[in-house]
């Protein structure tokens, strides 16, 4: 019986270099070194491409190790997408360049050009059999709840030319946890049944070392020395194979048998049963792509497709800021590498972008809010936000942008903004305003209402949005259109994503005195503050006219990583800025909002604050 060992290495495109290196040192290494000392142990690697990057630049001690493991022929190396796409979610020009781009990867990197390749996050769709093949892959692998029972046991499935290697659910959840006799006694179960069975175990690498509790079991216990001399030992019966090696010699394809779409067991549950789910469950993560896909074509826009930012499991994924800024710098990168005039479009129904040289908006008519602000200058999407998904708190009823127009309910108290339980008594936050261009710049009006003594009375707003070379500016009107007077408690919500919320590297700052992110402040009597990032070497400068009070909080998400207790992460500050409106019949009051971005000089304080 034939048994393929196929071990899939990736860490995500913006993850922080101190993980890298601790998976390096608890996994990937000493992997590549247990399998060095048994030369007789065939196995298949994959390395994704952003992990790849990373290796040759920090590592490249692990790309040495492995190259001699495929030299000497032990090991079988895998492609797949440049930048560990979803594929099916992209354009096939896109699709096609991410396994092309693969290869020639490999080619430089590990000196070798793969035949199969490895299926991001194992999501398949019938329409990708084409490209792969005009990608120059002949096999890849699948989970066997995708695949039809007669291909599961026997090991593949071919169709139009390319085969599927069907990987093992067993196999996949006794490794490494159970016993290593635990692990022979299923093997042969599976050979006494068909002693020509292919049996494919593939899985994350990091399962060997950097899953929480693994390194210990795995190398300090010497579970994988053990279940590797255990192959050895069995050797008469049981082979450890290369996949090339098990490709059909008949070109005869299973073409009664078409695959649906599907991938892994816990990624269907995840995702309600198809991945595309998350792009309609989390609309931050359908924004990303919708960037990515108006963003214009080459490296970074394929480098901006890399797929954790855009969906979880039982790790952080979408939940994790830096992630989504990686995706949202490589957009930046992308449209900088073009020529920007000025221009506002209408990019899809409801969704408007105002674009120029240094900056790039887009707004939707749900809320009347700007949902994207790509900085050019620093690559940045200051709009990089989230809102609650359950957990502690219960999902938000809107978006968290900017320019939220908010009619507060009395006694409502900072922490209640950042949780989204108060009593909204305006129709502004969450409804449909109207769009249209005025010039050099968009208009939004609604004509809605508040509720105001007991009624529902009329009241109706707009604000001019006009962008600059330093930032944009806001006109807002509101106007009373019925016949009795209004007291009203307006607050404009904005949440502002900088690269981090650690104290000074970023910080606010309010009449020279500064304010540390990690804090809530409520100020009164505000004209102007900025907000500084010393990490982006950038400073948002925001000025009000009339001026106001203004609340500045920390709103912060609960997620965890894999195996690990839940933990509070920072996702964005919201700066509330809240006046009172006492509006006449007829009356109309106009308010002034200005938000530029400037650079900031390298100082050396960040040691000495």
């Amino acid at each position: 019986m034939r048994l393929i060992l196929a071990f899939h290495h990736h860490q995500p495109l913006g993850q922080l270099p101190w993980v890298v290196s601790e998976v390096v040192r608890d996994c990937y290494d000493p992997l590549l070194k247990v399998l060095l000392h048994h030369p007789t142990i065939n196995i298949t690697l994959h390395y994704s491409g952003p992990l790849l990057d990373m290796l040759a630049a920090e590592h490249p001690s692990i790309l040495e190790q492995a190259k001699v493991l495929l030299n000497r022929g032990q090991a079988e190396l895998m492609g797949g997408a440049r930048w560990e796409a979803i594929l099916p979610i992209w354009p096939s020009c896109d699709q096609l360049a991410q396994l092309r781009s693969a290869k020639e990867q490999a080619k430089v990197l590990l000196e070798n050009t793969p035949d199969g390749m490895w299926l991001p996050e194992r999501v398949w769709e019938p329409s990708l059999s084409g490209v792969m093949l005009s990608a120059g892959y002949c096999w890849s692998m699948l989970d066997e709840n995708g695949l039809p029972p007669a291909s599961v046991q026997r090991g593949w499935h071919q169709i139009k030319g390319l085969t599927l290697f069907s990987i093992d659910a067993q196999l996949r959840q006794l490794l490494p946890w159970r016993p290593v006799t635990e692990i022979i006694e299923y093997l042969r179960h599976v050979h006494q049944r068909d002693a020509e069975a292919v049996v494919v175990f593939a899985d994350d690498a990091e399962k060997f070392g950097s899953w929480p509790g693994t390194y210990s079991l795995v190398y300090e216990k010497g579970y994988l020395e053990d279940l590797l001399a255990a192959l050895e030992e069995n050797a008469d019966w049981l082979q450890t194979v290369l996949p090339s090696q098990c490709l059909p010699q008949s070109a005869e394809d299973d073409a009664e048998m078409e695959i649906p779409s599907t991938t892994y067991p816990e990624m269907l549950e995840w995702s309600g049963g198809n991945w595309r789910h998350f792009l309609e469950r989390y609309p931050e993560s359908y924004d990303m792509q919708q960037a990515v896909l108006d963003a214009p074509s080459g490296v970074a826009r394929l480098a901006a497709q890399c797929n954790d930012a855009y969906w979880h499991g039982v790790f952080g994924g979408l939940f994790l800021p830096h992630l989504r800024q990686a995706v949202y710098r490589k957009v930046a990168q992308a449209i900088n590498e073009k020529s920007k005039d000025a221009a506002i479009i209408e990019v899809a129904t409801g969704v408007v972008k105002l674009q120029n040289s240094e900056h790039l908006l887009r707004l939707r008519s749900g809320g009347g809010q700007l949902f994207q602000w790509i900085d050019g200058v620093c690559e940045h999407n200051w709009l990089a936000t989230l809102r609650h998904y359950g957990g502690e708190n219960r999902t938000d009823w809107y978006a968290r942008g900017g320019g939220i127009e908010h009619f507060l309910g009395a006694g409502t108290l900072p922490q209640d903004i950042a949780a989204g339980h108060f009593t909204e008594e305006g129709d502004f936050a969450s409804e449909d305003w109207e769009m249209t261009s005025q010039g050099d710049g968009l208009l939004l009006s609604r004509h809605g209402g508040v509720w105001h003594e007991g009624q529902f009375l009329p009241l109706h707003g707009s604000k001019r949005v006009q962008l600059n070379l330093d930032g944009w500016e806001v006109k807002y009107r509101w106007h009373n259109p019925g016949e009795r007077p209004l007291h009203l408690w307006w607050g404009s919500e904005w949440n502002l994503a900088p690269s981090g919320d650690s104290f000074p590297a970023r910080s606010f700052q309010i009449a020279e005195q500064m304010l540390n992110l990690q804090e809530t402040h409520a100020c009164v009597h505000v004209n102007s503050w900025q907000l500084e990032d010393r990490w982006l070497k950038r400073k948002l400068m925001g000025d009000i006219t009339p001026g106001g009070s203004l609340w500045l909080i920390p709103f912060r998400t609960v997620s965890r990583q894999e195996g690990e207790e839940f933990e509070s992460i920072y996702q964005q500050s919201i700066v509330l800025w809240h006046r009172q409106l006492w509006l006449q019949p007829g009356e109309t009051t106009q308010v002034e909002f200005n938000l530029s971005a400037k650079s900031l000089e390298d100082k050396s304080t960040f040691t000495a604050l």
